[in-house]
């Protein structure tokens, strides 16, 4: 397994994730949950930088548009998300996919060689490491 140290669980629980909306506007995902787009639920997930280790632009941007043609074979809407530290200082691409089956974003995962995922019910956000399935919920906005 992975090993993920304490810094970088925190920056997981406490990252700004937004999604970006087909009319140019923004939406932080704490703030609205997967009702917001009328799904039951969803999985924020990225391709970037595999494993955490940090990829050029590039690449991230190819093993990124991968990611959408699987999400868009899978016949799922899904839309543009960026992840954010709290302080701003590193953000990465990602998606949105609405009721996409846990074990399908597993599976997406493994193949971009992923730690993790956030995934969404209702109003509650949580982060999950792949590999254990260990869950814990993002912090709220007035928590950090």
């Amino acid at each position: 397994m992975h090993e993920v140290g304490e810094e970088l669980w925190e920056e997981y629980l406490t990252a700004r994730l937004e999604v970006l909306l087909p009319q140019g506007e923004r939406v932080e995902l704490r703030n609205c949950g997967s009702e917001f787009f009328g799904a039951t639920s969803a999985v924020v997930l990225t391709a970037w930088n595999p494993m955490g280790q940090e990829a050029s632009f590039a690449d991230n941007e190819l093993k990124n548009a991968e990611l959408a043609q699987d999400l868009a074979n899978l016949e799922i809407d899904f839309l543009p998300c960026v992840g954010f530290s709290i302080d701003a200082s590193y953000q990465e691409v990602g998606f949105i996919a609405f009721d996409l089956d846990e074990q399908e974003a597993l599976r997406l995962l493994g193949k971009y060689h992923q730690i993790g995922y956030y995934y969404v019910s209702g109003r509650r956000v949580e982060c999950v490491l792949g590999e254990s399935n260990f869950r814990s919920d993002v912090k709220a906005l007035s928590d950090k």
